[in-house]
């Protein structure tokens, strides 16, 4: 049904602009190096740091200017990571991931 699957998107759309908010210590509207770093930490089951090769990896693909390469990924990006079915192969489980973040938060989807 096609307000259930609206709903879905949307539930997951807030879940991951949440995650994006707790980790953007800065509030400068980006995640810089650090902050990916300290989301993947606290997301990883198996404590993970993540490299600056990965993070380089990750603004290409959500096709950073050059330009903006330096500022990191905004809000839109990391949504964009964790929703669009293009990057479902780097198992990012909005949900679960938020659960493990901010547990004491409501999930609705």
């Amino acid at each position: 049904d096609v307000v259930k699957d609206h709903a879905l998107v949307f539930g997951k759309v807030r879940l991951a602009e949440e995650i994006f908010e707790h980790f953007d210590v800065d509030r400068d509207g980006y995640w810089n190096y650090e902050e990916y770093s300290k989301c993947l930490a606290a997301v990883s089951s198996r404590g993970e740091v993540a490299s600056q090769a990965i993070f380089t990896w990750l603004l290409d693909q959500v096709h950073l200017l050059a330009d903006d390469k330096g500022r990191g990924l905004a809000k839109k990006h990391v949504v964009k990571l964790y929703t669009s079915p293009k990057f479902c192969d780097l198992d990012m489980d909005v949900a679960k991931e938020h659960a493990k973040v901010l547990p004491g938060a409501i999930q609705d989807c």
